[in-house]
């Protein structure tokens, strides 16, 4: 009986605590659920060589603000799978390739611990 009442009480203080709390969870679901700005501000500059520079903050006086609206601006897309080798020619070349990679690690590794113990 006792741990029922106990249960009670807990589950009405938090709920009591939310209640109070309202407003602040409310503002930041609101905060957090609003679109970010789609625009971003952007300092252009050509050297005296002709290169084009940008950064997020002037660099000389002859920089300019630029508005870039980067709601059209894409994450990269994943590169594409290494193709497989065709033929057995290119499967045997892949493999020497895979055994020669090996045998310079292990030759460094050698070379390394040779100059260690000297």
């Amino acid at each position: 009986m006792l741990k029922t009442k106990l249960i009670a009480l807990a589950i009405a203080g938090t709920t009591t605590g939310a209640w109070l709390q309202r407003d602040y969870l409310v503002k930041t679901w609101q905060d957090f659920s609003r679109p970010q700005s789609s625009q971003m501000v952007v300092y252009r500059w050509t050297d005296k060589e002709g290169t084009v520079h940008y950064n997020s903050r002037p660099e000389n006086t002859h920089s300019v603000a630029v508005t870039i609206d980067t709601s059209h601006v894409n994450t990269l897309a994943p590169l594409p799978p290494i193709p497989l080798p065709e033929t057995k020619k290119q499967l045997a070349l892949a493999r020497f390739h895979e055994e020669l990679a090996l045998q310079r690690q292990q030759m460094q590794e050698a070379r390394i611990k040779q100059i260690l113990q000297e």
